[in-house]
């Protein structure tokens, strides 16, 4: 073997022993835990100190009712049209920072504020009225129909905003119907005569 063979195959061995000690130097977290948490239970989608790429989360836009005339009220009586996430993963998902909007191609219509988690396995509704002086879980926007439109979720800032899920070119909805997931989080979406807001799709 040559001279330069030599001083190349001993490059490359010093590439792959330093990729070793990469790995296992414990700083980054496990993809099974929230980032920057030590434990299976913690909180997913804190800003930590780690910017390297959006949180593993498995949060869904599970229902959306676009024309709601005689279904959910929110605090004031009022029929809000109204989004409901489902997180099918195994920890809460701080939402803090998250962007909900109606259109893909303007992401920043309505941010989540501070203090609002959605729990592993759990459902949250966000009603989509324009109001957002009544509460934390009242978006800027109104989903009005919603006639070729969407409702999808993008990530946070610091994460670089990568879509978390969405509803796509909806046709128009007709009142107190929903488009719905069936079953929860899964790849099927329907129309649904029985909204069930806060509950599992049947």
């Amino acid at each position: 073997m040559t001279n330069q063979a030599l001083l190349r195959n001993s490059v490359l061995l010093g590439v792959l022993a330093g990729w070793g000690g990469c790995a296992g130097d414990g700083d980054k977290a496990s993809p099974d835990k929230g980032q920057g948490d030590d434990d299976d239970t913690a909180t997913v989608g804190d800003d930590d100190d780690d910017t390297t790429g959006p949180a593993l989360v498995e949060v869904f836009v599970n229902e959306a009712v676009p024309l709601n005339r005689t279904g959910l009220t929110d605090e004031s009586g009022a029929f809000p049209d109204w989004v409901e996430l489902y997180n099918a993963g195994s920890a809460d998902v701080d939402l803090e920072g998250y962007w909900l909007t109606d259109d893909v191609d303007d992401i920043f219509k309505w941010q989540f504020p501070a203090g609002v988690t959605i729990e592993a396995g759990g459902f949250l509704v966000i009603f989509c009225d324009e109001d957002v002086a009544q509460g934390p879980l009242h978006a800027s926007f109104n989903l009005g129909g919603l006639d070729g439109e969407d409702v999808a979720l993008f990530g946070r800032n610091v994460d670089a905003n990568p879509l978390v899920d969405a509803f796509e070119d909806l046709t128009l909805a007709r009142p107190d119907t929903s488009f719905a997931r069936v079953p929860d989080g899964g790849p099927t979406i329907q129309e649904d005569g029985t909204p069930s807001p806060g509950s599992t799709n049947q």
